[in-house]
Parts: C-alpha cells; sequence; structure tokens
C-alpha cells in the first residue's frame, strides 16, 4: 500500500492521509541519448509531488518499434484533465511540446507512462506527432 498524492491546481500538491493500493504514478522510459531529459523531469515531477520511476527504454516491451518517433505519453482516458495540465508542464520544462495518447484499456500502475526517443536531441525537439505507428507499437494492458 502507498499513500495516493493529490496534484493540485497553481503546481501544488500533497501526500493525503488516505491509503490507497493504486497511487498515480508516472513511469518515464528513455533511450540513452535522452537519459538528461528523462532526469530533467523526474526532478521536476517529484517536487511537483508525483510517484515517478524512470526506466530505461529498453525494459518496454517493442520499444525498438518507437526509437527515432517523436517523445510520446500515454495516459488513461478518465485522466484526461491531468493529463493536459501534465502535458504543459512538461512542454515548459522540455522547452517542446510532447504528443499525448490514450491508453487503449485504463491501468492503475503506471497510470502514466513518458517515452523518450531518440528523434529529439536533449534541450531541442521535433514537436510534430507520432502517429499510429507508435500508437500501436507499445503493449499498454
Amino acid at each position: 500500500m502507498a499513500k495516493f498524492n493529490v496534484p493540485l491546481q497553481g503546481h501544488e500538491s500533497f501526500l493525503s492521509d488516505e491509503i490507497t493500493e493504486n497511487p498515480y504514478q508516472i513511469n518515464i522510459y528513455y533511450f540513452p541519448k535522452r537519459k538528461n531529459s528523462a532526469k530533467s523531469l523526474t526532478y521536476y515531477f517529484e517536487q511537483q509531488g508525483y510517484l515517478v520511476k524512470m526506466l530505461k527504454a529498453s525494459e518496454l516491451k517493442n520499444s525498438h518499434a518507437t526509437k527515432y518517433s517523436p517523445s510520446h505519453f500515454f495516459f488513461n482516458r478518465e485522466d484526461f484533465g491531468l493529463a493536459m495540465d501534465i502535458k504543459s508542464e512538461m512542454g515548459q520544462v522540455l522547452g517542446y511540446p510532447i504528443s499525448a495518447y490514450k491508453f487503449s484499456v485504463s491501468q492503475s500502475i503506471p497510470s502514466m507512462i513518458i517515452i523518450f526517443t531518440e528523434a529529439e536531441v536533449d534541450g531541442v525537439g521535433v514537436g510534430v506527432g507520432v502517429g499510429e505507428y507508435a500508437l500501436n507499437a507499445h503493449e499498454h494492458k
């Protein structure tokens, strides 16, 4: 069991006293050339009170299929509002927009995954969508 992080408006957050088995967790996957971006975003979200895990992209099934696609993230349909807030924050931290997609099937842990690919160079994004290829390349069940 873990304490549940509740993000609030104005970039504030708090850890509630309510115990839950499904905390909101963000997994950040990265390819080697994007480790600095992953570290920066991990640090930023930890400071905002989110539960964050930073993982090598090789741990994600079929990651090789999107290695050179633009970086992107997946979220649960019911978290749309929160995901759009996070998307905006990521754009501010990274200096470029990142594409967002809904998981085909909702999941609890992780609640969101972010994938830093090698399409961009740390500090410089491409700002284009991922497309169906990347959407279907990872297994998110």
